[in-house]
């Protein structure tokens, strides 16, 4: 009977072991996350501008996250942003490259039109307080809005011989149906 007991503990113990180690392991990835989480801090700015609320009916925002290590160094990667259109939020698109931007286009009033120089000098200002264009290249860079036969052309800098900047595609009446942000104008 002793022989049984002690073979029945020893198996026993063999088999758990594995099974608090695990436990343990578990545990203390948990610790190590919460622990770094308090780290992380993250900056949410609203972009409050009067021009924006003249031309777009979504917010806007900015998220800076940063990490502040134990020993009081920080570093951050970037800001991000955001919109609210609606209740509902979502990330704007961060143009890097020729591309579309959906949600400045989404975010338009609904009776906001460019049928004329100062109407898209006010679009244009608008989109430059979403994104700001902080090249130091650009800085002396003298804008320019030019009529194109179906929209816009807002001109904001050079990358190489290239001018860059915003392409507005309009309606006949002025509605925007599309805003692209240009590296090849």
């Amino acid at each position: 009977m002793n022989k049984s007991l002690s073979l029945l503990l020893t198996t026993t113990a063999l088999v758990s072991t594995p099974l608090i180690a695990d436990t343990n392991k578990h545990d203390t990835v948990n610790k190590i996350q919460e622990q770094v989480s308090a780290w992380i801090d993250i900056q949410v700015t609203p972009q409050n501008s009067i021009i924006q609320k003249m031309v777009f009916n979504c917010e806007f925002y900015s998220a800076t996250p940063s990490i502040k290590s134990p020993e009081g160094n920080e570093s951050s990667s970037g800001s991000y942003l955001f919109y609210s259109h609606n209740g509902v939020l979502g990330t704007v698109t961060e143009p890097y490259t020729t591309q579309p931007l959906p949600e400045l286009t989404m975010c338009l009033k609904e009776n906001f039109v460019v049928t004329n120089q100062d109407e898209a000098q006010l679009l244009f200002e608008a989109i430059e307080t979403v994104y700001p264009n902080y090249s130091i290249f650009d800085k002396d860079f003298p804008k320019e809005i030019t009529k194109q036969p179906n929209g816009w052309q807002l001109i904001d800098g050079e990358i190489f011989d290239d001018k860059k900047g915003y392409v507005i595609e309009t309606t006949p009446l002025g509605k925007v149906t599309k805003i692209i942000r240009s590296l090849n104008l």
